[in-house]
């Protein structure tokens, strides 16, 4: 059994917690990820995250989340991915439900004249006892 996230604190009106102690990393890249690199980063995640997701959203401004559906998914993959930087959209967000232990992947590019001052990342949010194996601990 897990043990309970030792710095947690929710929030009394619902949604995202107050604090909560988790594992953050982000990579930042000296030029926007590639398709390929965006789904090497992606295959990666979801071999130990993938039963997690439950939206996904573009990292282009004003657009909405949408359910991570069996459909959604085909389509990030079979597309969606390999358009990555083709057209406006330069990166994605994939998330879990909020609450204790959400997990995030995004992989994101920045134009380098357009977003000055901005980077291009891949980052993860993952629970706050992932393993260096890379799931979550069980002790």
């Amino acid at each position: 059994m897990r043990p309970p996230n030792p710095f947690f604190l929710p929030n009394p009106r619902g949604g995202e917690p107050v604090v909560e102690m988790k594992l953050g990393i982000t990579f930042y890249l000296s030029a926007p990820p590639s398709p390929r690199v965006a789904r090497l980063a992606y295959d990666r995640f979801m071999q130990s995250w993938g039963n997690t997701v439950r939206l996904s959203c573009p990292t282009l401004g004003g657009a909405k989340p949408r359910p991570w559906t069996m459909g959604n998914r085909q389509l990030f993959e079979r597309k969606e991915l390999l358009e990555l930087r083709a057209f406006e959209t330069w990166g994605y967000v994939l998330a879990s439900n909020r609450g204790p232990d959400a997990t995030l992947f995004m992989v994101h590019g920045s134009r380098p004249i357009s977003e000055a001052g901005k980077a291009s990342v891949i980052r993860l949010d993952l629970p706050w006892d992932t393993t260096p194996a890379g799931t979550a601990s069980t002790r």
